[in-house]
């Protein structure tokens, strides 16, 4: 996998990791106290890695235009990557929004009962 296209090598090897990291944190989720902090930080960096992942993705692929194509399925896949995981990211954290909201109210409601 020899390239010039750095872009596309970044975007591909962004992509894969935020989707480790993403992976990684929810496991870690059920550890009390220590593992919330850990999974909180790996779910950050998933998504800052996926952000990297869509930006050097779309450079990547202007690069391989370019270059008459080098690195184009890279920066395909690190673009899809990214994407995928800020879809995950996003609806996981629209979730948690609702149901913390869904919670806070039945609370209230059974205190004031």
């Amino acid at each position: 996998m020899d390239t010039d296209n750095k872009m596309a090598l970044g975007a591909l090897v962004c992509g894969i990791a935020s989707f480790l990291f993403g992976f990684c944190s929810c496991p870690l989720s059920f550890i009390p106290f220590v593992g919330g902090i850990a999974s909180m930080i790996l779910t950050g960096l998933s998504f800052l890695l996926a952000v990297a992942a869509v930006v050097t993705g779309a450079l990547g692929i202007k690069a391989a235009g370019e270059m008459a194509g080098e690195g184009k399925g890279m920066a395909i896949g690190g673009l899809v990557l990214g994407l995928v995981q800020l879809l995950i990211s996003v609806g996981l954290t629209i979730t948690m929004i609702v149901m913390g909201g869904a919670i806070a109210a039945l609370l209230m409601n059974s205190q004031a009962m």
